[in-house]
């Protein structure tokens, strides 16, 4: 038998590339009877050499898919955490530097594996809890030592806060609490899914709506605003009455903020029961410009009237 006659007969062909720890085997196997033989035989006869470009051809393919393979493996040990990366992770989250709390937040962050660990889920709630206190306890303007109140704790609170929400239970007591503290407004799928957060979220949102801090009352108004609507008539008519009694309170806040931010909320997701209340505030609400001299609280609840009540005559949803 000449040797392509051999080549004919029922072969294997194993070609084995080592990388590392990655090894790809690719098996080649033909299997013919005579007439095959013959004809391959033929074929081969005229191109002596197509035998050794193939196996070269494959032997250059197995080893840049080898590459990619190792490259991978080596891509997803670089970026799994070991329990002991996590833990000084943790760890980090409680240094008194506001750069290096965002730094092991963005390595715990982008590692979707390490979100799913209880142990980190609870860590970067109180996280944002703390960062949360740190806020309010700065003067809403300059920034302190540790950075609060710059551009960059900005967008670093609200990543983590963004970040929590995805991760966190909305429908656990505890959680909800800091949540709706550090995250703002439940998601919610319907008006039954939205009434029942508000009410797991009430007693936190009294007490934001009463809190020292001018930032926590304009949370409360605008979170008991968005819920309110989108709940619908879900609610239960007593406490619906007792959150309508708190939108009022913070209507006529002490803080010229807080009302702004409540008439601002009003006018983006308020129901036509609201307009007497804002009636009362474009009547009687007594900030003055320093610059046009002009009572422009009152304007900006005119403007809220005009935008519930065209909504309200249109049958629109509040945005």
């Amino acid at each position: 038998m000449d040797k392509n006659q051999k080549g004919c007969a029922t072969r294997q062909s194993m070609m084995q590339t080592e990388i590392s720890s990655t090894t790809l085997t690719i098996t080649f196997t033909s299997t013919g009877g005579p007439k095959d033989c013959r004809q391959k035989a033929a074929r081969l006869a005229h191109f002596p050499g197509k035998r050794g470009i193939l196996e070269e051809t494959v032997r250059r393919i197995v080893i840049v898919v080898a590459i990619g393979i190792l490259s991978l493996n080596v891509g997803a040990q670089q970026t799994s955490l070991s329990a002991q990366d996590v833990d000084r992770l943790l760890v980090r989250l409680h240094s008194n530097d506001a750069g290096d709390r965002n730094a092991a937040y963005e390595r715990l962050k982008a590692r979707p594996a390490a979100l799913q660990n209880p142990k980190v889920k609870t860590a970067l709630l109180d996280l944002l809890e703390r960062e949360r206190l740190r806020m309010i306890g700065t003067p809403m303007t300059g920034a302190n030592e540790d950075g609060i109140g710059t551009e960059g704790f900005a967008e670093y609170y609200s990543d983590l806060s963004s970040t929590v929400a995805e991760i966190a239970d909305w429908d656990d007591p505890h959680q909800i609490c800091i949540l709706v503290r550090g995250a703002g407004t439940p998601p919610s799928r319907s008006a039954e899914q939205a009434a029942s957060r508000e009410l797991l979220a009430w007693p936190c949102l009294q007490q934001m709506a009463v809190s020292r801090a001018p930032l926590e009352r304009i949370g409360a108004s605008r979170i008991l605003l968005e819920l309110r609507e989108r709940a619908e008539n879900a609610n239960d008519p007593v406490f619906e009455q007792n959150t309508k009694q708190t939108i009022v309170h913070l209507l006529h806040d002490q803080a010229e903020s807080v009302r702004l931010e409540t008439i601002n909320s009003l006018e983006k997701f308020g129901t036509e029961d609201m307009i007497p209340d804002l009636k009362h505030v474009a009547e009687s609400d007594p900030a003055i410009s320093q610059r046009t001299h002009k009572y422009w609280l009152r304007e900006k609840a005119a403007k809220a009237i005009v935008s519930v009540g065209e909504r309200s005559s249109q049958g629109q949803q509040p945005r």
